[in-house]
């Protein structure tokens, strides 16, 4: 068998294509390599990140829908105006003293209309008064009376239809202010408005009231009424809100308690029954929605409605059960965010004598940073919500390149006696040092759900690659309208972007 030796052209053209191959692979991992810098200079990263000092601490929090209120009077009238009557030197001189609060109940007196509707002169005076609080730093409490004397079965109208139409003359007024009135307590009837001593509290004419200030009042504003036996009648049920349900504008939902019995005896007054065994059983069974509970049974209902709902009042008659120790488990169980800061002075000035010792609040578990405080001011500020930041870690390794985005881990405790049942927008910003450059990521969570005694943990996306080198704060904020939410940290603090939690230093590439 004869073999063909290869020509002189034949390899020639086999070492041409062995060159031509050898340039291709080495442009190709020139190519590579050059693409996989650019990869890594503009993708990989190294980050050193520092979080701030979280722990919580005990200065007073100036915070909407929350804390201490003083209350006022109002009568309208067609004889004078607002003006004459009230005098706006007096409602000033009541601004003044409101100045420290972020609330203030007014009383609004209707007894002068006991026979007739509301005349045209009295809607201007309420629009006068409401007017004069609306550019203060007090969300407004509403509650309309006949009484102020404890007599109202003789100054309120017989006829529960001119009580209707009062509440929708009223709520046409209420309405364009729903920006800044909180809510309206009770339903129009009662000894000073506080829904009992009158003739239309039976379950029928309850109802009827109620559903009208539902159905006239704007869903904004919250709705109370003056025990959970009166929720119930209303409602029609013994099951208190669900998570799923709140916040729905149901008119369940949108119902809370206002206790000016709070505290002031076994019974909060009348509020409970005095048995100790348990009565919901039985009322349940028979659809009986005129039963009070327990005083266990009452604070229980308390504790899973008012977990979504305003709970608040007055504490009165210096008692045991207001002593400091049950008063905190109380106002803890019941999540009462406001309280009348001038009554009942008996009562407030022993909290002022009594001094807090650590853990005495065990479900907050609010350590040793109040130990020693005087009660009174260890009340006011656990009313409502208290936020404070309690860590921050980056889910990437101090260091170590990276390619993928960063998840920054927030959590938030709330040690205060509640929530907040209004909705706080949520924003971190990363500004970079030494530039005005800044880059917001708005958070998406549901503030009125931070329960009380809760920690609330958040993960939020860093997309770091798309960051250039540099230094970077991250600020935290919670903000509602044009407040921004204090938290009770040491954290440098901007009234931009709110409280710096930690430091970042990015570095791009190799």
């Amino acid at each position: 068998m004869s073999t063909q030796k290869p020509t002189a052209k034949t390899t020639a053209k086999k070492q041409s294509f062995r060159a031509a191959l050898l340039i291709t692979l080495a442009i190709c991992f020139s190519v590579a390599v050059i693409a996989s810098c650019l990869l890594y200079s503009r993708y990989y990263y190294k980050v050193h990140f520092t979080p701030g000092s979280f722990a919580e601490t005990s200065e007073k929090l100036d915070n909407p829908y929350r804390g201490w209120y003083h209350l006022y009077g109002y009568q309208l009238s067609d004889l004078r105006t607002f003006d004459t009557t009230l005098d706006t030197a007096a409602t000033q001189k009541h601004i003044k003293e409101s100045s420290d609060n972020r609330l203030v109940l007014l009383e609004i007196n209707l007894c002068e209309y006991q026979n007739r509707e509301l005349s045209g002169e009295a809607l201007t005076m309420l629009e006068s008064i409401l007017s004069s609080w609306k550019d203060t730093s007090c969300s407004m409490i509403l509650r309309f009376l006949y009484d102020w004397n404890g007599a109202a079965a003789q100054t309120e109208p017989q006829s529960v239809v001119l009580i209707q139409r009062h509440m929708k003359q009223c709520a046409d007024v209420v309405n364009r202010f729903k920006d800044h009135v909180y809510m309206l307590q009770g339903v129009f009837v009662g000894n000073y408005g506080e829904m009992h001593g009158s003739i239309h509290l039976e379950e029928d004419d309850l109802r009827s009231l109620a559903d009208q200030l539902a159905a006239v009042i704007d869903p904004s504003i919250f709705l109370a009424v003056r025990t959970p036996q009166h929720w119930r009648m209303i409602h029609k049920r013994f099951t208190p809100l669900s998570e799923e349900e709140a916040f729905s504008n149901s008119p369940a939902a949108r119902f809370g308690i206002f206790n000016d019995g709070m505290l002031g005896s076994k019974t909060d007054l009348d509020s409970y029954n005095w048995e100790e065994r348990p009565v919901f059983p039985a009322a349940s069974a028979a659809n009986d929605f005129t039963k009070k509970g327990s005083r266990k049974e009452e604070l229980d209902f308390q504790d899973a409605l008012c977990t979504y709902v305003p709970n608040g009042g007055e504490a009165v008659i210096d008692n045991p059960y207001n002593d400091l120790p049950q008063a905190i488990d109380a106002l803890s169980k019941t999540h009462v965010s406001y309280l009348n800061c001038d009554y009942d002075s008996a009562v407030l000035d022993k909290w002022k004598r009594s001094v807090y010792e650590s853990g005495l609040n065990s479900k907050l578990d609010s350590k040793d940073c109040f130990e020693g405080m005087d009660g009174y001011e260890y009340i006011g500020r656990h009313l409502g919500y208290r936020y404070f930041v309690a860590d921050a870690e980056l889910s990437q390794p101090n260091g170590r390149l990276q390619l993928h985005p960063a998840t920054l881990s927030l959590t938030v405790k709330n040690s205060g006696f509640s929530g907040c049942p209004r909705k706080f927008q949520a924003m971190l910003t990363l500004k970079k040092a030494g530039t005005n450059e800044s880059f917001p990521i708005s958070v998406e969570t549901d503030t009125r759900l931070w329960k009380a005694g809760n920690s609330i943990q958040l993960s939020i996306p860093l997309d770091i690659p798309d960051l250039g080198n540099g230094e970077y704060d991250i600020y935290w904020k919670l903000s509602d309208r044009s407040d921004v939410i204090q938290f009770a940290n040491s954290l440098p603090f901007d009234s931009q972007y709110g409280y710096k939690i930690a430091h970042m230093a990015v570095s791009k590439g190799f």
